[in-house]
């Protein structure tokens, strides 16, 4: 049976944890929602790309492998609480690192205007 890794990752992303995303931003849950349901297949399908160019599955692999294996609780506790700028930075410089900054910048503006979010409050995963 084949593993849907889109399925796989909005599993972890329960509406509970989308309503926390939202709070945290300021933002609506329903606009929230739409942002991650946008986002995960975007950043996997980045990954992917990244996976298919030569020494970019090394580099994917060797990123990965730096992180600590406790990394999805831990993401998933500090949203809402004193750790979430930390954890949002780390995330944000591993996307950046692994993607580009000016490929993260223009997907969080892209994910921005397809979920109706002014620019500002879209700029969240790429600041």
């Amino acid at each position: 049976m084949a593993t849907n890794l889109v399925s796989s990752v909005m599993q972890f992303l329960t509406p509970d944890m989308v309503s926390k995303i939202a709070r945290t931003f300021g933002i609506d849950p329903d606009v929230a929602q739409k942002v991650v349901s946008a986002a995960v297949p975007v950043i996997l399908a980045s990954f992917a790309g990244l996976a298919a160019k030569p020494a970019g599955a090394q580099q994917l692999s060797q990123t990965l492998e730096q992180q600590r294996p406790d990394m999805l609780p831990q993401i998933a506790s500090a949203i809402g609480g004193p750790d979430q700028k930390a954890i949002a930075d780390t995330g944000s410089g591993l996307l950046s690192t692994l993607l580009g900054g000016g490929n993260l910048n223009g997907l969080s503006s892209a994910i921005g205007n397809f979920a109706g979010i002014n620019q500002s409050a879209g700029k969240w995963c790429s600041d």
